[in-house]
């Protein structure tokens, strides 16, 4: 029982990184859209703050 509830709560925590994953993506991909549009944007895009505690340290050396 306890195998099974382990796998599962690693089933889940995957579940959430691969959405929040492609939300970032998601959001990159607007933001490309945003700059080729408006060579000035003026605020702060959505999921920022996740991006740059998830994405940042991926590319870290």
């Amino acid at each position: 029982m306890n195998e099974l509830i382990k796998l599962l709560d690693e089933n889940l925590i995957c579940t959430d990184i691969t959405i929040q994953l492609t939300l970032i993506i998601a959001d990159e991909l607007s933001h490309l859209c945003g700059v080729l549009s408006h060579p000035l944007r003026r605020k702060e895009p959505p999921f920022a703050k996740l991006r740059a505690t998830i994405v940042q340290p991926l590319f870290k050396e």
